[in-house]
């Protein structure tokens, strides 16, 4: 029985045996080294190139110094061998291998060619599952943290290809993550959040786009005053790297300088002219307000020359849905004179943000925005006021991205989930498929009670759901009703076409098409090239069901091939929502695609169409085998499919010129553009291209990121008749403009409000019960155009069922229950 400090020694020995054990299991016997010196010696060697003997004495050592990590860190060396420990010399912080936190994946060694620092020398992956899960414990509920990931990929399955990866707190998504890093660095994702139970999972999920790792991760408790911005539904996730002006080029700041461990880094190129002030004074306000910047960071600033000159700085590009906060950090690091003033105002792109602020002698002082920044980059100008007699100054800044809780949870589409498929006019209780997009379709038997089935003459020979369709000779309005849906849920709704002369009259119909009690669109469904005529539509769905109306115009009897209902993501298409929607205009363009190619499900998860263009003269296609990913918060969720391929020109002086088809003076159009770079430029390379509409300046310059979707979209809707479209290289370009693709909409108000959802429920219930066959199709009241027959309906507010006579119809049988709930009845 050991005691005291023979205890102790035997906790080290057991501690030290794990490690010996493990560090000795893993090593590749084979690989030998011959140590030249006084003598020589033959060492077994790690598999990622170290020697055993010196990974075990360096186990020894860290294990004899364990014991110093400040209280509550939580430090995770992923990848590392089961119980090994060891304390960073910089830090003082202890490291831990990732045993105790997660139960899946395989220890990797990054590649003996890449020099690493300790901590990113190995990495876990996950080769399986869609979904891996650390658990960071112990936390506390509420309480406020960091939490970093960082990820070095070395090349350590020998692919060379870095994987892209989706980073969830929990249920949230964090961020997407890119693990490519042009200058060898680890990638770092950052964010600040509270801990909504006793535990902090963090999620790595598999996008398609290579197996997913982890190197290193880090929780670190926050004081609960600091980032205000931060609670239980909203975190602050960390933009870029935080900059601390003025200090050390290759230095880093984070713990023990900062007791939080944030990370801050001096920027390496600073303009000409940029002077640096350092001052060994204490500060005299070591927790600095709401944000608590360490002394470290505000002892060192930068200024300019004089007076006349500006600090001027930037933010990285945005997206433009990226609700940016910017933080700027402000101390005096010199005792003024009575005869001196600094003063300084803030601009932010062009626009004075703060006027008049002097920064305090030794006392840190920090400006944040209030409300967040929606535009692409954030340039700021910090300059000296008129009453200034010194040059401005700035010590510090951080950008946050902030993050919404609880809006998206983890990914749970798959497959076709939600789809509706109907082909219209197959037999009753018959099926189809798709045979591009392996879709099943239904009849169209539980969607509709009038029409008449039927199918195109044999010389016709076209896709299976085209071969039949559903004509209604008879009524004014009928009505496909599809369900189940969800009520305030985004969908997208196409209908398709096709006349075939299947009435062997030879003159196609034109009709009108609503969505609900709204107009949709004009259906002329003469279609010369032979190809369907197809019309689609972003909506939000009213209630539990969504109804596509046909709508005779006394120009041909009115029919449908297929309709098709897709359940899209909340937050794509915000323009979309309860009040307008989206109807597509024309095709969607993938330039640079197969000539007759056509993506779509499952390709593109939401089954939009997207068609490739033919191609103008002089135009070249470009093409890569790579993924290209979308911003984790993207609008749009352009499929990787799409933007593999892109247009081009042979030199900077030629331009992509296309243009949308005719529209309508009132059309309210929307146009969206969509750009990534598809191969590496060299570090004499630049891309860069500015929009052209009608001959006027559309777009700021466009500089498209490698392997990444950006989006360039109107803000405000066009009305002109035509649209010229010219992507044109910069005067800065060396290469020439490339556009990948383009979807153009025309926004349609929601103006018509429905019939009251009980009286719908009411009615529909009735109709069922006794069989009524008659026009009842539709919304009961809107349009009152079509009001169904033998109702009257009241339009003050909400439309309302009033009257009902059904004394014509011939009804058998009791007397309906849902009667009594058509509470604002007055004449039966």
């Amino acid at each position: 029985m050991l005691s005291g400090a023979g205890e102790a020694g035997a906790t080290l020995f057991s501690r030290l045996r794990i490690a010996y054990i493990n560090l000795v299991t893993t090593a590749t016997l084979s690989q030998q080294l011959i140590w030249e010196g006084a003598f020589h010696s033959t060492t077994t060697m790690s598999p990622n190139g170290y020697p055993v003997l010196s990974l075990l004495l360096f186990a020894l050592l860290t294990v004899l110094s364990h014991g110093r990590s400040p209280s509550g860190f939580i430090s995770i060396d992923c990848g590392i061998a089961g119980g090994v420990l060891y304390t960073d010399d910089q830090t003082t912080i202890d490291y831990t291998s990732d045993e105790n936190y997660v139960q899946t994946g395989e220890n990797r060694n990054v590649s003996s060619e890449i020099v690493a620092g300790l901590r990113y020398r190995t990495l876990r992956s996950f080769p399986n599952g869609t979904r891996n899960c650390y658990t960071l414990r112990p936390a506390q509920r509420g309480k406020k943290y960091l939490v970093r990931a960082g990820f070095l990929y070395g090349n350590y399955d020998g692919l060379n290809r870095p994987p892209v990866l989706d980073l969830y707190l929990g249920a949230d998504l964090w961020g997407r993550v890119n693990t490519s890093s042009r200058d060898g660095r680890p990638v770092q994702m950052e964010i600040l959040a509270v801990a909504t139970a006793d535990s902090v999972p963090v999620c790595l999920v598999n996008t398609g786009s290579g197996v997913p790792f982890v190197s290193v991760i880090e929780l670190r408790p926050l004081a609960d005053e600091i980032y205000g911005l931060v609670n239980a539904s909203q975190s602050l996730v960390l933009f870029e790297e935080r900059r601390d002006f003025g200090g050390r080029p290759s230095g880093g700041i984070r713990y023990p300088d900062d007791p939080y461990d944030r990370l801050w880094f001096t920027p390496v190129n600073t303009p000409a002219g940029w002077l640096n002030l350092r001052t060994s004074m204490k500060l005299t306000a070591e927790r600095n307000g709401d944000i608590h910047t360490p002394s470290a960071v505000m002892t060192t600033s930068v200024t300019t020359g004089s007076v006349s000159e500006y600090l001027e700085f930037g933010t990285a590009p945005s997206l433009p849905a990226d609700e940016i906060y910017v933080y700027l950090h402000f101390a005096e690091l010199r005792l003024l004179r009575a005869n001196e003033t600094r003063e300084m105002d803030i601009y932010q792109n062009g626009q004075v943000t703060q006027q008049g602020f002097r920064p305090q002698y030794l006392f840190p002082t920090s400006m944040y925005t209030t409300k967040p920044g929606f535009n692409v980059r954030h340039d700021y100008s910090i300059r000296a006021s008129n009453r200034s007699t010194l040059p401005p100054v700035i010590n510090g800044m951080e950008v946050y991205v902030l993050r919404r809780r609880g809006l998206e949870g983890l990914p749970t589409r798959g497959g076709d989930e939600g789809f509706i498929s109907v082909d219209c006019g197959i037999p009753q209780g018959t099926r189809s498929t798709d045979e591009e997009a392996t879709i099943e379709f239904t009849s169209d038997e539980e969607y509709v009670d009038t029409g008449e089935n039927r199918m195109l003459p044999p010389e016709f020979r076209v896709r299976r759901q085209y071969q039949t369709l559903r004509s209604f000779p008879s009524g004014a309005r009928n009505c496909y009703r599809l369900r189940p849906v969800q009520r305030g849920k985004k969908y997208l709704v196409r209908a398709a076409f096709l006349y075939g002369n299947y009435d062997g009259l030879g003159s196609s119909p034109i009709f009108d098409l609503h969505l609900g009690v709204n107009p949709w669109a004009t259906v002329n469904a003469s279609s010369p090239d032979g190809n369907p005529v197809t019309k689609e539509i972003i909506a939000v769905a009213p209630g539990d069901s969504v109804s596509v109306c046909l709508v005779n115009t006394g120009s041909g009897v009115p029919f449908v091939s297929s309709i098709e209902l897709r359940p899209l993501l909340d937050s794509i298409y915000p323009l979309a929502n309860s009040s307008q929607s989206l109807v597509l205009f024309e095709n969607r363009r993938d330039f640079g695609g197969r000539p007759s190619g056509l993506v779509r499900y499952p390709d593109d998860p939401y089954d939009r169409l997207w068609f490739t263009p033919t191609s103008s003269e002089g135009w070249l296609n470009m093409s890569t085998n790579l993924n290209v990913t979308n911003p984790w918060n993207d609008m749009f969720e352009v499929p990787s499919a799409v933007m593999r391929t892109a247009a081009t020109t042979r030199s900077t002086s030629e331009t992509l010129d296309f243009s949308s088809t005719l529209s309508s003076a009132e059309d309210a159009i929307y146009i969206f553009m969509y750009f990534a770079e598809l191969r590496q430029l060299g570090a004499n390379e630049t891309r860069e291209m500015v929009v052209y509409v009608n001959g006027r300046l559309w777009s700021p310059v466009v500089t498209p990121f490698y392997l990444f979707t950006i989006a360039l979209f109107t803000e405000n809707p066009g009305s002109m008749d035509t649209r010229e479209f010219s992507v044109r290289a910069s005067e800065r370009s060396t290469l020439p403009p490339l556009v990948n693709a383009v979807e153009v909409y025309a926004l349609k108000r929601v103006e018509a409000q429905p019939t009251l959802d009980g009286d719908v429920d009411a009615i529909l219930n009735v109709k069922e019960f006794y069989g009524i066959r008659k026009n009842w199709e539709g919304d009961p009241c809107v349009p009152q155009n079509f009001t169904w027959e033998g109702l009257t309906c009241t339009y003050d507010t909400s439309p309302r069922i009033i009257s009902l006579k059904l004394a014509s119809s011939g009804l058998k049988g009791g007397i309906d229950t849902s009667f009594v709930n058509l509470t604002n009845i007055r004449s039966l």
